[in-house]
């Protein structure tokens, strides 16, 4: 038959060169961190060097490891406050650098490579089949309504003193199979991708010494968006197919702000608050009458945390709500993320959280030049929680000095 004959070569090459997403769209973001997603995509009030670019540049003047807030520290502490730490021998004591012109150019880190790949549970009832059409049409049938994702990010830049810049490449998105209801339940498969390239350069600064930091981020980014609907049974559209048909791609601008205030006085706690995309990230089309391209749609966020003091290792506990404003979403229960992070000698981390109602977990360890990530998230693809659940596993692999 032509169409099992034409239908492996087609679904092979659309999940061998693009990742896809559903018409129920999850969290548009072009870039994720792995220490986010097995965090429960918490921690809005500290994130970690290369991370404070994209989701709170308030914190680029923190070093990678703060001691606790409880003791008085606030954003931008003196190098005075953090020998005076080290010498009461409080555990964790914060490794500031001096402030003043100096320490916010000087250089702290530079990532080479940092690739993070995310697959879903459900690739691996496709990855077995290989060019056999009826294991093919099979695997579609047994796993409609079941979303199968796959992703890859990579951050390759530097960090000055306060200073942040690099360069992203990513790639998301969901391949669906389903039968289309107004096409006599005949078996249809939904793919939609976003692919990323872009700059980024962010800047923070604590003002005069108080418990606020604040922080800028711009980036520049070529998207293109792969959007199509296929019938099984349409052998005309199977023996047509052409990739360039589906796809569009355009360069937009966007600007990202965010705010941490310290409450030294309350188990190291930090309030914060991000908008990202401001007025909507948009890329100009370059074909008129080609698919539209997603939009990064602005976002209001805000999150909270605590450095609770215990005997073993630096644990935080994080708070968020995304998305405050319901631009991108408007299921208010898919905002929710809760997350805890337990560090042990600054090099074994455990990670554990809630994302929209879904388990989260991660483990990490690091070094002076290497970090090894791995983890599971779940995520919502569809509009109410529950709907179209996806299970998913990362791993990551930095190499920075």
């Amino acid at each position: 038959m032509p169409t099992k004959r034409r239908a492996t070569p087609l679904i092979l090459c659309l999940l061998g060169t693009i990742p896809l997403e559903l018409q129920a769209k999850e969290e548009d973001r072009w870039y994720r961190s792995a220490e986010f997603l097995g965090r429960g995509s918490a921690g809005l009030a500290t994130p970690r060097d290369e991370d404070a670019l994209f989701y709170n540049p308030a914190n680029l003047p923190q070093p990678p490891e703060t001691k606790p807030l409880g003791n008085a520290a606030v954003p931008g502490a003196t190098k005075a406050e953090a020998k005076d730490s080290e010498e009461n021998g409080e555990e964790g004591a914060d490794k500031v650098p001096a402030t003043g012109e100096a320490s916010r150019w000087s250089f702290r880190k530079a990532v080479v490579l940092s690739p993070l790949v995310t697959l879903s549970e459900t690739v691996s009832d496709y990855a077995s089949v290989g060019s056999d059409d009826t294991k093919m049409l099979r695997a579609l049938r047994d796993n409609v309504g079941k979303p199968v994702h796959a992703g890859v990010d990579n951050f390759t830049g530097a960090l000055f003193g306060n200073l942040g810049v690099g360069v992203v490449s990513s790639v998301h998105g969901n391949f669906f199979a389903f039968r289309d209801p107004n096409n006599s339940g005949i078996e249809t498969v939904d793919l939609h991708s976003n692919q990323n390239t872009g700059l980024v350069v962010g800047y923070g600064q604590n003002l005069a010494q108080s418990p606020l930091n604040v922080g800028v981020s711009g980036k520049v980014v070529k998207r293109t968006t792969t959007s199509a609907q296929i019938s099984l049974a349409n052998v005309s559209d199977i023996q047509d197919f052409k990739l360039s048909k589906y796809q569009n791609s355009g360069t937009g601008m966007g600007l990202d702000f965010g705010l941490i205030y310290a409450l030294p006085d309350f188990a190291g706690a930090r309030l914060a608050a991000t908008v990202q995309d401001i007025g909507d990230t948009s890329f100009g089309s370059g074909k008129a009458d080609g698919v539209a391209i997603d939009p990064l749609y602005q976002k209001v966020n805000v999150g909270a945390s605590i450095t609770p003091a215990l005997p073993f290792g630096k644990t935080t506990l994080s708070l968020d709500l995304s998305d405050i404003l319901q631009r991108a979403d408007t299921n208010r229960l898919k905002s929710l993320h809760l997350g805890a992070e337990h560090v042990l000698a600054d090099t074994l981390g455990l990670l554990a959280g809630i994302n929209q109602g879904f388990s989260t977990w991660g483990v990490y360890l690091n070094s002076r030049y290497f970090r090894f990530d791995l983890g599971s998230y779940g995520q919502e693809i569809g509009e109410r929680l529950g709907e179209r659940s996806s299970r998913r596993y990362y791993l990551r692999l930095v190499s920075s000095f």
